[in-house]
């Protein structure tokens, strides 16, 4: 019992337990005249004491929380959620012609002048390289989710040739920048 008292009277030098030695202690008190009956008994008490101690000294305060995680929402902001929702959706055609144009409006030009000044000494250009290859690819896994599957024969097949064309022809300008890396 002395060698208990001993123990939490160091302890109780530390800021964050003051409060709960005391408590700890006549807790501790009560416990032992209750069940000196058997060493177990005493050892049992003992232990869930200082388990307690131990949490009430490691316990941290409770922070802010948060309305909920990015995940929880869908990994979006609240203002991307509300422009997605309300987008309309396009038909295959159209998000087809949005792929092909978005090459066209944003990267062809930017990219052909890479390729005709590229030096491979400088750092910008090798940056613009990696940036037009990931945003051609970026276009193309756009493409591969045009689903063409239940469409009637003669609307797939111009679909499908649609695709096919721009699907090549990003695939050619990602094999001028590849040539760019030797």
């Amino acid at each position: 019992m002395d060698s208990i008292k001993q123990a939490l009277v160091s302890l109780g030098e530390q800021p964050r337990v003051v409060s709960a030695m005391s408590y700890a202690s006549a807790l501790l008190e009560t416990a032992l005249q209750k069940t000196q009956t058997s060493e177990f008994q005493t050892a049992c008490t003992v232990t869930a004491v200082g388990a307690l101690l131990l949490a009430v000294a490691l316990r941290r305060t409770p922070r802010s929380r948060k309305r909920g995680s990015r995940k929880q929402r869908g990994g979006q902001s609240c203002a991307q959620g509300a422009a997605l929702k309300s987008r309309p959706k396009l038909s295959l055609k159209e998000q087809i012609d949005a792929v092909y144009a978005k090459y066209m409006d944003e990267y062809k030009t930017g990219l052909h002048q890479l390729l005709e000044n590229y030096d491979p000494a400088r750092e910008k250009d090798q940056y613009q390289r990696k940036y037009y290859n990931e945003m051609l690819l970026k276009l193309l896994i756009e493409l591969d989710g045009v689903d063409l599957v239940d469409l009637p024969a003669e609307e797939k097949a111009a679909l499908k040739e649609k695709r096919k064309q721009t699907i090549k022809e990003i695939q050619s300008e990602l094999k001028k920048l590849d040539a760019l890396k030797a």
